[in-house]
């Protein structure tokens, strides 16, 4: 009988660590966004895109058509309208950057006499390094006064890109990128 109640708790406990587990690994990417504080956003009703930068050899005509369809999905939704240059409040433009980064991990196998000294450890040992390579897409959406020429709010999200997808989950990872990204848009 004390044995149960002593697992009890430890059950308890343990299930309350796996979930924190979980929703640590489960957490969405964050998003930065930056604006221009004296400028009045409740004013913006009508967008329209600026010419994007020729695409690079890591992103595609696809990517942009994606990221362009879900902005315009996401700011129909919210009262905008899509309307030529001349006529527009604000002036969209995106960024889609992939980057290489590397995971270097260094550890250390020893084996055989140590010397618990401070000034004197001894033995023998074989020193591993492991370099993994990884892709980080970040997706940035910048808004432009027509009339300044210059960036009035920007947005971004970065995370590591996945390998293998197929191009409705791509639809998908893009669509909610852009609903994040946009979520604190207009800043109150």
């Amino acid at each position: 009988m004390a044995n149960n109640r002593l697992l009890s708790p430890l059950k308890w406990l343990v299930g309350l660590m796996l979930m924190m587990t979980l929703f640590a690994c489960t957490s969405k990417p964050r998003t930065d966004v930056d604006y221009d504080t004296s400028y009045d956003f409740l004013q913006m009703k009508t967008y329209a895109w600026l010419a994007q930068p020729p695409e690079d050899a890591q992103t595609t005509s696809l990517h942009a058509l994606r990221v362009q369809e879900s902005v315009d999905a996401e700011l129909s939704r919210r009262g905008m309208t899509l309307v030529d240059s001349e006529q527009a409040d604000v002036l969209l433009a995106y960024h889609l950057v992939i980057d290489t980064k590397y995971n270097v991990d260094n550890y250390y196998s020893r084996w055989g006499y140590r010397s618990y000294h401070r000034d004197r450890v001894g033995g023998f040992g074989v020193s591993n390094t492991r370099v993994r390579e990884y892709q980080v897409g970040t997706l940035l959406i910048d808004m432009i006064d027509p009339v300044k020429k210059q960036v009035i709010w920007r947005g971004s999200m970065s995370s590591r890109v996945k390998k293998n997808v197929a191009p409705e989950e791509r639809d998908v990872i893009i669509r909610q990128s852009v609903v994040d990204i946009l979520a604190p848009f207009p800043p109150l």
